[in-house]
């Protein structure tokens, strides 16, 4: 869980997709993986970094903020990976992505945390902004 693949289509692709482990079977030799794994595709093994994570979360807010002036909506999603990886700090990740959303500077602190709670059973966080 902790050495997700990055999978490209060429050596020369500039775009990846990360595949998590989600089960080692030693007996039969094989790995059950968070989505699939297209023949032929180029697999390089990763490390997961919990501060570049949450990083990465808020960074991916405020770009998405920095391109929208006028009402818009957001829906954070986590994936399987990252809540395995990350386990309690899940809600930091949240947390600072929410930090970056304008409805979300004004809410108090108990609200962010309910709203964290919820994502963590597994529910999306929605925002709008006005």
């Amino acid at each position: 869980m902790l050495f997700p693949l990055a999978l490209r289509a060429t050596t020369e692709d500039a775009n990846s997709v990360v595949r998590t482990v989600l089960a080692v079977d030693e007996d039969k030799q094989s790995m059950t993986f968070a989505g699939d794994i297209p023949t032929g595709h180029y697999a390089k093994l990763m490390r997961a970094n919990f501060d570049r994570l949450i990083l990465g979360a808020q960074a991916a807010g405020e770009a998405a903020m920095a391109s929208h002036q006028a009402p818009a909506l957001s829906i954070a999603i986590s994936c399987v990976g990252r809540r395995l990886v990350l386990g309690e700090r899940t809600e930091e990740e949240t947390e600072a992505t929410l930090e970056t959303l304008p409805m979300a500077r004004s809410r108090s602190v108990s609200t962010r945390t309910a709203r964290s709670r919820r994502t963590r059973r597994g529910a999306a966080i929605c925002t709008t902004r006005r």
